[in-house]
């Protein structure tokens, strides 16, 4: 058999990645297609070759090499545990989840939450903060001061006033913490 002959025999495969030729090998008809080295890119992960036979056909054969998005693990904390983790591209939108609304409390937002996924894995942390109520004191139906309590925190009594020749009964109704609505005490 002549070597034009033998020519005319082989086909190519021919492997293009983002369009463009990479390289080409030749196959004879029937003949078995070796693996071929994964090709990179970047930020990317190698997808696959679309389109390749597991034996060489009687015709030249262009393959695709397709990539997607690198993956990464988002994992939002919340009050000291995993809340929910999400598998997400790099560069895609990140979501913020819904939370559970927790009594008293308002939630303040994802801690480190960018707006774009990275190119690594990433751990955020969700804050809630207690909603503040007011107190206030009332002294003989007239006075009145009012201030700002955080939601379960340890209520500092306002010093009693002073009045000559009267001796300050105590602060009436004045839990030890706040409450989850406004209060007034009376004195």
């Amino acid at each position: 058999m002549s070597k034009q002959e033998r020519a005319k025999e082989l086909y190519r495969l021919i492997y293009k990645v983002d369009g463009k030729v990479s390289f080409a090998e030749w196959y004879a008809k029937g003949e078995s297609l070796k693996s071929v080295a994964v090709p990179s890119k970047g930020t990317y992960e190698f997808s696959g070759w679309s389109n390749l036979p597991d034996k060489m056909p009687d015709h030249d054969v262009v393959i695709e090499g397709t990539f997607t998005p690198a993956l990464h693990d988002l994992v939002f904390m919340l009050e000291g545990g995993e809340y929910t983790r999400r598998r997400i591209a790099f560069g895609s939108p990140t979501e913020s989840p819904e939370v559970p609304e927790k009594h008293g409390a308002t939630f303040a937002g994802w801690e480190g939450l960018p707006e774009t996924m990275p190119d690594e894995d990433l751990t955020v942390n969700g804050r809630y903060e207690n909603n503040s109520y007011r107190l206030t004191y009332v002294v003989n139906d007239r006075h009145s001061f009012t201030v700002m309590v955080p939601y379960e925190s340890v209520i500092e009594p306002m010093d009693y006033p002073k009045k000559d020749h009267y001796a300050f009964s105590g602060w009436e109704g004045l839990p030890e913490t706040m409450p989850d609505h406004d209060v007034t005490v009376e004195g």
